[in-house]
């Protein structure tokens, strides 16, 4: 009969089947602007006291550790595969995967321009023009501030349009916005200058002297254009040409018994400017475009 040999007794641990390692991940910042770093976060289960991470971006691997950073690209896939070393994972397999689609954002620049709904010329004191402020990339809820030409705010001037009563001439604003949109690159933009050149007289005194009265042409002009009188002068006049900020660039005077006169336009840049003929405390201004 053979001999029994008894064996010192030992313990056997066993863990059940249903632990297995997991993982997902965060990423900062939330909101993802083009060409913009990201920081992912791997967030383990189960992952034990030293597991392993590969970062994959579209498909290709990207990296290692945790955290991970890099740029991604709208619509990337990014993922995180997990390798526990915990002894309790006592399934087939000892590694994880999460992955997310990313949502990348375009970045932008916010742009303002300003104009007048009003023709070229106001026809009284007093008479209300207003300016409209085109904008673009302004987002879902924009602040907007007007000023005046050195900067001082205008008081509850806060909204995308800003209507004035016409008492002065040659009075210069513009317009600031403020884009709420999360990817730009700058959320606080300037328009151009606008100019509230005013000829209330056009009106009141150029019946009392129709030879105030002129037409330009062509309009936009190049290189010259012409001013036509309605009627031959009588007396001199001044003409002045000034630009959107107000500056003088030609001043011409024009003798009495002419119906017309030419201005050169070479020397000035493309732009906005206005025309003003002047007698006395008459006077008419309209505008004038050179390309």
């Amino acid at each position: 009969m053979p001999a029994v040999v008894t064996s010192p007794a030992s313990r056997v641990r066993v863990f059940p089947g249903s632990y297995q390692p997991s993982v997902t991940f965060t990423y900062s910042p939330a909101i993802v602007c083009s060409g913009q770093p990201v920081t992912f976060t791997a967030i383990p289960v189960l992952g034990g006291s030293a597991p392993a991470y590969v970062w994959r971006v579209a498909g290709a691997v990207a990296g290692s550790g945790n955290p991970f950073v890099a740029a991604v690209a709208n619509a990337n896939v990014v993922s995180c595969t997990l390798t526990s070393n915990d002894p309790t994972v006592c399934t087939l397999t000892d590694t994880a995967v999460s992955s997310h689609t990313m949502v990348v954002l375009p970045t932008v620049t916010p742009v303002i321009t300003i104009h007048t709904t009003h023709s070229d010329t106001v026809s009284y004191l007093g008479e209300i023009i207003t300016w409209v402020a085109e904008v673009s990339f302004e987002g879902s809820a924009p602040v907007y501030q007007w000023y005046h030409h050195d900067g001082t705010p205008i008081t509850g001037a806060t909204n995308r349009t800003y209507s004035v009563a016409m008492y002065s001439t040659n009075d210069t604003l513009y317009c600031m916005m403020t884009s709420n949109l999360p990817c730009v690159t700058s959320d606080t933009v300037y328009s151009n200058t606008g100019i509230t050149y005013g000829a209330y007289l056009f009106v009141q005194q150029a019946n009392q002297n129709p030879f105030l009265e002129f037409n330009l042409y062509p309009n936009p002009a190049s290189n010259e254009v012409t001013i036509d009188f309605h009627q031959s002068l009588t007396e001199s006049f001044a003409i002045k040409v000034t630009d959107a900020w107000g500056r003088t660039v030609i001043t011409e005077n024009v003798m009495p018994g002419k119906w017309q006169t030419k201005l050169a336009l070479g020397d000035i840049a493309p732009g906005v400017y206005f025309v003003e003929i002047a007698a006395g405390k008459n006077r008419l201004v309209k505008r004038l475009v050179k390309e």
